[in-house]
């Protein structure tokens, strides 16, 4: 799992400034940013394991950012029936 996923990045934020951010862990493979997201490959694993560890949630540029592994999505609250307004039905 070398890949990781930045995500919430300031419009502010540029490709030489996630270089910057991101090299501080290892060595970068690859890095593909789009509007307000980026994927950065590192050679190592370990290296893409540190990124994540230490910059999820970290403030940059005004914005924090969500750093996690590529492909693996958080869980995140969906609707379900338990949510439903008690009031509404």
């Amino acid at each position: 799992k070398r890949r990781i996923y930045i995500g919430r990045l300031s419009s502010r934020t540029r490709t030489r400034d996630l270089e910057s951010i991101f090299e501080r862990y290892g060595r970068i493979r690859d890095l593909e940013m789009k509007h307000d997201y980026a994927f950065i490959e590192f050679y190592d694993d370990r290296d893409a394991e540190k990124a994540v560890r230490r910059m999820d949630s970290r403030n940059v540029d005004g914005s924090r950012i969500r750093v996690e592994y590529a492909g693996e999505r958080r869980d995140r609250k969906t609707a379900s029936s338990e949510d439903t307004c008690f009031n509404c039905g």
